[in-house]
Protein backbone atom coordinates (compact mmCIF):
# COMPACT_ATOMS: atom_id res chain seq x y z
CA UNK A 1 0.00 0.00 0.00
CA UNK A 2 1.47 3.50 -0.85
CA UNK A 3 1.83 5.91 1.91
CA UNK A 4 3.39 8.40 0.28
CA UNK A 5 0.77 10.72 -1.71
CA UNK A 6 1.72 12.84 -4.59
CA UNK A 7 -0.05 15.95 -5.65
CA UNK A 8 -2.04 16.06 -8.80
CA UNK A 9 0.34 18.57 -10.21
CA UNK A 10 3.38 16.48 -8.89
CA UNK A 11 2.12 13.28 -10.54
CA UNK A 12 1.35 14.91 -13.76
CA UNK A 13 4.86 16.79 -13.87
CA UNK A 14 6.24 12.87 -13.62
CA UNK A 15 4.08 11.23 -16.23
CA UNK A 16 4.56 14.01 -18.81
CA UNK A 17 7.65 12.81 -19.08
CA UNK A 18 8.58 10.80 -21.94
CA UNK A 19 9.74 6.88 -21.75
CA UNK A 20 12.55 7.71 -24.14
CA UNK A 21 13.75 10.39 -21.81
CA UNK A 22 14.07 8.75 -18.29
CA UNK A 23 17.70 8.53 -16.85
CA UNK A 24 19.20 5.59 -15.35
CA UNK A 25 21.33 7.16 -12.01
CA UNK A 26 24.96 6.24 -12.45
CA UNK A 27 25.31 6.28 -8.71
CA UNK A 28 23.15 4.99 -5.81
CA UNK A 29 19.80 7.54 -5.57
CA UNK A 30 20.66 8.65 -1.82
CA UNK A 31 24.26 9.68 -2.81
CA UNK A 32 22.30 11.33 -5.90
CA UNK A 33 20.01 13.30 -3.22
CA UNK A 34 23.14 14.40 -1.64
CA UNK A 35 25.09 15.36 -4.35
CA UNK A 36 21.28 17.62 -5.04
CA UNK A 37 21.74 19.48 -1.70
CA UNK A 38 25.41 20.33 -1.55
CA UNK A 39 24.51 21.58 -4.97
CA UNK A 40 21.63 24.35 -3.82
CA UNK A 41 24.40 24.94 -0.76
CA UNK A 42 27.27 25.22 -3.13
CA UNK A 43 25.18 27.85 -5.50
CA UNK A 44 23.98 30.23 -2.94
CA UNK A 45 26.90 32.39 -3.46
CA UNK A 46 26.88 32.48 -6.74
CA UNK A 47 23.09 32.95 -7.64
CA UNK A 48 23.89 36.33 -9.05
CA UNK A 49 25.82 34.82 -11.24
CA UNK A 50 24.32 32.49 -12.91
CA UNK A 51 21.08 34.03 -12.89
CA UNK A 52 22.95 37.18 -14.92
CA UNK A 53 24.38 33.87 -17.32
CA UNK A 54 20.59 32.85 -18.13
CA UNK A 55 19.46 30.60 -15.19
CA UNK A 56 15.97 31.49 -14.15
CA UNK A 57 15.54 32.83 -10.82
CA UNK A 58 12.62 29.76 -10.13
CA UNK A 59 15.16 27.22 -10.96
CA UNK A 60 16.61 27.37 -7.44
CA UNK A 61 13.20 26.99 -5.84
CA UNK A 62 12.36 23.99 -8.00
CA UNK A 63 15.60 21.86 -7.26
CA UNK A 64 14.23 21.93 -3.42
CA UNK A 65 10.98 20.68 -4.22
CA UNK A 66 12.34 18.44 -6.76
CA UNK A 67 14.77 16.95 -4.54
CA UNK A 68 12.16 16.62 -2.11
CA UNK A 69 9.73 14.48 -4.42
CA UNK A 70 12.50 12.13 -5.63
CA UNK A 71 13.48 11.55 -1.29
CA UNK A 72 10.28 10.98 -0.48
CA UNK A 73 9.77 8.50 -4.16
CA UNK A 74 12.68 6.98 -3.20
CA UNK A 75 12.06 6.20 0.34
CA UNK A 76 8.67 5.04 -0.83
CA UNK A 77 10.30 2.44 -2.83
CA UNK A 78 12.28 0.98 -0.31
CA UNK A 79 9.83 0.72 2.10
CA UNK A 80 7.78 -1.32 -0.85
CA UNK A 81 10.68 -3.43 -1.92
CA UNK A 82 11.25 -4.67 1.46
CA UNK A 83 7.42 -5.43 2.02
CA UNK A 84 7.97 -7.35 -1.13
CA UNK A 85 10.95 -8.91 -0.20
CA UNK A 86 9.55 -10.16 3.21
CA UNK A 87 6.77 -11.28 1.21
CA UNK A 88 9.03 -13.29 -1.37
CA UNK A 89 10.84 -14.66 1.71
CA UNK A 90 7.57 -15.68 3.52
CA UNK A 91 6.15 -17.41 0.33
CA UNK A 92 9.27 -19.56 -0.91
CA UNK A 93 9.43 -20.65 3.02
CA UNK A 94 5.85 -21.64 2.81
CA UNK A 95 6.34 -23.04 -0.55
CA UNK A 96 8.85 -25.42 0.67
CA UNK A 97 6.91 -26.64 3.63
CA UNK A 98 3.80 -27.02 1.10
CA UNK A 99 6.20 -29.20 -1.04
CA UNK A 100 7.31 -31.51 2.37
CA UNK A 101 3.70 -31.77 3.34
CA UNK A 102 2.16 -32.66 0.00
CA UNK A 103 4.92 -35.69 -0.04
CA UNK A 104 4.09 -36.77 3.12
CA UNK A 105 0.20 -37.01 2.87
CA UNK A 106 0.96 -38.65 -0.83
CA UNK A 107 3.18 -41.05 1.09
CA UNK A 108 1.44 -42.02 4.04
CA UNK A 109 -1.60 -42.45 1.56
CA UNK A 110 -0.10 -44.35 -0.35
CA UNK A 111 0.73 -46.97 2.17
CA UNK A 112 -2.80 -46.73 4.28
CA UNK A 113 -4.78 -46.84 0.42
CA UNK A 114 -2.41 -49.88 -0.79
CA UNK A 115 -5.24 -52.30 -1.33
CA UNK A 116 -7.57 -50.19 -2.59
CA UNK A 117 -6.84 -49.32 -6.04
CA UNK A 118 -10.07 -47.30 -6.86
CA UNK A 119 -8.48 -45.18 -4.22
CA UNK A 120 -4.88 -44.96 -5.31
CA UNK A 121 -6.14 -43.60 -8.65
CA UNK A 122 -8.12 -40.98 -6.85
CA UNK A 123 -4.94 -40.04 -5.18
CA UNK A 124 -2.54 -39.76 -8.18
CA UNK A 125 -5.34 -37.32 -10.22
CA UNK A 126 -5.17 -35.64 -6.36
CA UNK A 127 -1.24 -34.78 -7.05
CA UNK A 128 -0.07 -31.67 -8.74
CA UNK A 129 2.85 -29.44 -8.03
CA UNK A 130 2.23 -27.28 -10.69
CA UNK A 131 1.12 -24.50 -11.70
CA UNK A 132 1.18 -22.58 -8.65
CA UNK A 133 -2.32 -22.49 -8.28
CA UNK A 134 -2.86 -26.40 -9.17
CA UNK A 135 -0.15 -27.33 -6.08
CA UNK A 136 -2.53 -24.81 -3.68
CA UNK A 137 -6.24 -26.73 -4.78
CA UNK A 138 -4.02 -30.02 -4.45
CA UNK A 139 -3.31 -29.28 -0.62
CA UNK A 140 -6.79 -28.85 -0.21
CA UNK A 141 -7.84 -32.10 -2.19
CA UNK A 142 -5.57 -34.22 0.04
CA UNK A 143 -7.02 -32.32 2.84
CA UNK A 144 -10.28 -33.45 2.17
CA UNK A 145 -9.50 -36.64 0.72
CA UNK A 146 -7.49 -37.96 3.71
CA UNK A 147 -10.53 -36.66 5.86
CA UNK A 148 -12.55 -39.09 3.65
CA UNK A 149 -10.90 -41.88 4.93
CA UNK A 150 -9.48 -41.50 8.32
CA UNK A 151 -10.55 -45.22 9.17
CA UNK A 152 -7.80 -46.32 7.12
CA UNK A 153 -5.56 -43.43 7.82
CA UNK A 154 -5.51 -44.14 11.32
CA UNK A 155 -4.82 -48.21 10.72
CA UNK A 156 -1.12 -46.78 9.92
CA UNK A 157 -0.99 -43.86 12.97
CA UNK A 158 -1.11 -41.38 10.49
CA UNK A 159 -0.43 -38.02 12.00
CA UNK A 160 -3.30 -36.21 11.67
CA UNK A 161 -2.63 -32.79 12.41
CA UNK A 162 -0.85 -33.16 8.77
CA UNK A 163 -4.33 -31.99 7.14
CA UNK A 164 -5.29 -29.24 8.98
CA UNK A 165 -1.28 -28.12 7.96
CA UNK A 166 -2.31 -28.50 4.01
CA UNK A 167 -5.87 -27.21 4.40
CA UNK A 168 -3.89 -23.72 6.27
CA UNK A 169 -1.03 -23.47 3.30
CA UNK A 170 -3.98 -23.99 0.61
CA UNK A 171 -5.11 -20.89 1.73
CA UNK A 172 -2.28 -19.04 2.82
CA UNK A 173 -0.09 -19.44 -0.02
CA UNK A 174 -2.67 -17.80 -2.69
CA UNK A 175 -2.51 -14.82 -0.31
CA UNK A 176 1.20 -14.63 -0.71
CA UNK A 177 1.44 -15.19 -3.67
CA UNK A 178 -0.68 -12.46 -4.70
CA UNK A 179 1.02 -9.76 -3.04
CA UNK A 180 4.23 -10.81 -4.94
CA UNK A 181 5.91 -8.10 -7.48
CA UNK A 182 4.79 -8.71 -10.55
CA UNK A 183 6.21 -6.50 -14.24
CA UNK A 184 6.81 -2.86 -13.86
CA UNK A 185 5.94 -1.59 -10.22
CA UNK A 186 4.26 2.11 -10.18
CA UNK A 187 5.76 3.42 -7.01
CA UNK A 188 9.44 2.14 -8.77
CA UNK A 189 7.87 4.17 -11.75
CA UNK A 190 7.78 7.34 -10.29
CA UNK A 191 11.06 6.90 -8.15
CA UNK A 192 12.57 6.80 -11.64
CA UNK A 193 10.54 9.57 -13.16
CA UNK A 194 11.36 11.87 -10.17
CA UNK A 195 15.04 10.90 -10.99
CA UNK A 196 15.14 12.31 -14.38
CA UNK A 197 12.65 15.37 -13.13
CA UNK A 198 15.56 16.42 -10.70
CA UNK A 199 18.47 15.90 -13.00
CA UNK A 200 16.73 17.91 -15.39
CA UNK A 201 17.41 20.87 -12.87
CA UNK A 202 20.75 19.58 -11.22
CA UNK A 203 22.04 19.64 -15.16
CA UNK A 204 21.65 22.84 -15.83
CA UNK A 205 22.56 24.56 -12.97
CA UNK A 206 25.88 22.35 -13.04
CA UNK A 207 26.18 23.33 -16.84
CA UNK A 208 25.47 27.09 -15.87
CA UNK A 209 27.96 26.75 -13.12
CA UNK A 210 30.89 25.39 -15.27
CA UNK A 211 30.60 27.62 -17.75
CA UNK A 212 30.26 30.89 -15.06
CA UNK A 213 33.55 29.83 -13.51
CA UNK A 214 35.38 28.33 -16.57
CA UNK A 215 38.09 30.53 -14.97
CA UNK A 216 38.08 29.66 -11.51
CA UNK A 217 38.65 26.19 -11.12
CA UNK A 218 38.17 26.56 -6.95
CA UNK A 219 34.27 27.69 -7.38
CA UNK A 220 33.55 25.39 -10.50
CA UNK A 221 34.78 22.45 -8.58
CA UNK A 222 31.44 22.49 -6.68
CA UNK A 223 29.07 21.90 -9.61
CA UNK A 224 30.95 18.66 -10.49
CA UNK A 225 29.66 15.54 -9.57
CA UNK A 226 31.99 14.32 -6.43
CA UNK A 227 30.76 10.50 -7.27
CA UNK A 228 31.62 11.05 -10.64
CA UNK A 229 35.03 12.95 -10.11
CA UNK A 230 35.99 9.87 -7.60
CA UNK A 231 34.76 7.08 -10.04
CA UNK A 232 36.85 8.29 -13.26
CA UNK A 233 39.78 8.58 -10.85
CA UNK A 234 39.52 4.67 -9.64
CA UNK A 235 39.51 3.96 -13.05
CA UNK A 236 42.40 6.11 -14.71
CA UNK A 237 43.99 3.98 -10.96
CA UNK A 238 42.87 0.71 -11.92
CA UNK A 239 43.91 1.37 -15.65
CA UNK A 240 47.32 2.70 -14.60
CA UNK A 241 47.85 -0.31 -12.36
CA UNK A 242 47.09 -2.67 -14.97
CA UNK A 243 49.45 -0.91 -17.39
CA UNK A 244 52.74 -0.99 -15.07
CA UNK A 245 51.82 -4.74 -14.30
CA UNK A 246 51.81 -5.37 -18.20
CA UNK A 247 55.02 -3.47 -18.22
CA UNK A 248 56.39 -5.52 -15.20
CA UNK A 249 55.34 -8.45 -16.81
CA UNK A 250 57.32 -8.08 -19.97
Amino acid sequence: MQTYKLTPRELESLQAIPARQLKRSSMPIAKYLQEADNLYVWSKDDWNALIAAGLPESIFERLLKRTELCRNLEAEWNRVRLVKNQNTESFRALLKEAFEVQKLLVHSFRYAFRNEPELLVKLKRAVKKSPYAALFQSLNNLAVFGEQHMDLLQQISFQENLLGRARELSEQLPELYAQLPVGKNEIKDLRDRSYTYLKQVVDEIRDCGKYVFRDQPERQYGYCSPYMRQKGLSQRQAKRRKSDENESAE
